[in-house]
């Protein structure tokens, strides 16, 4: 009977904890995918409003009667070299490229393993110019945009490690309240034994009463079992 509680006891601590966990996971999980899938549309959204943006405003710059090849190819390759792109592409109507600046993606602090499963594909802003029908291609980097979702992943699992803590302790204390009215029974049952008749709280659990209830009746019974058979015998030895 001593060891009951202590058993009983790990055996529900370790139940909790292992439904906490699914709970937690599952829950995470789900809040991981739908946070991160809306995240990644959003940014591939926004990335697509502003190569539309940038390309039409580079599409206005070189758009002019008065600008030849050259002067057109310096703005491009001024604005190339200022901003963040990754390309910047030039053709005339029969697809021939005309001019291209183009430069492969900075290092970020991003696994490979998250660009490969929430992989970023923003469509490039394509513009024609008036004045001559070509074509401007312009594809801003998505380095930083990785960065960004990567970031907010990581706080979002801080949070899940903050939460699962919290459930955690809370499920702790909930487990001692519902084991309190069980070891007020069980240390009824060793009372019982060392015929020490005593009668337990009812608690507010439907089970737990039910089960402190026939205790309390049982202990009642067993005392008055005793107490008659201990009459019988102060009978029998007068």
């Amino acid at each position: 009977l001593h060891s009951f509680p202590t058993r009983r006891s790990s055996d529900l601590y370790k139940q909790l904890w292992l439904a906490i966990i699914c709970v937690m996971l599952v829950v995470f999980t789900a809040t991981f995918l739908l946070t991160s899938v809306t995240a990644r549309q959003y940014l591939q959204h926004q990335l697509y409003m502003k190569n539309v943006d940038n390309a039409s405003s580079l599409a206005l710059s070189i758009d002019r009667p008065e600008s030849d090849s050259v002067q057109r190819e310096s703005i491009l390759e001024t604005q190339f070299n200022g901003g963040h792109y990754q390309l910047i592409e030039l053709q005339d109507t029969h697809g021939t490229t005309l001019a291209r600046w183009q430069q492969a993606q900075p290092e970020v602090a991003v696994p490979e393993w998250f660009r490969s499963i929430l992989a970023i594909e923003a469509a490039a802003g394509v513009v024609q110019l008036r004045a001559e029908g070509e074509i401007l291609t312009v594809r801003s980097q998505i380095s930083f945009a990785y960065q960004a979702l990567w970031n907010s992943t990581q706080r979002l699992a801080i949070i899940f490690l903050l939460a699962a803590l919290v459930a955690g302790a809370l499920g702790t204390a909930l487990l001692q309240m519902i084991l309190k009215p069980l070891r007020a029974v069980v240390a009824q049952a060793g009372a019982i034994g060392e015929r020490r008749f005593i009668t337990v709280d009812e608690p507010s659990a439907k089970e737990l009463k039910l089960l402190t209830r026939s205790m309390n009746r049982l202990s009642m019974r067993v005392k008055a079992m005793l107490q008659q058979e201990s009459n019988r015998l102060e009978k029998w030895r007068q």
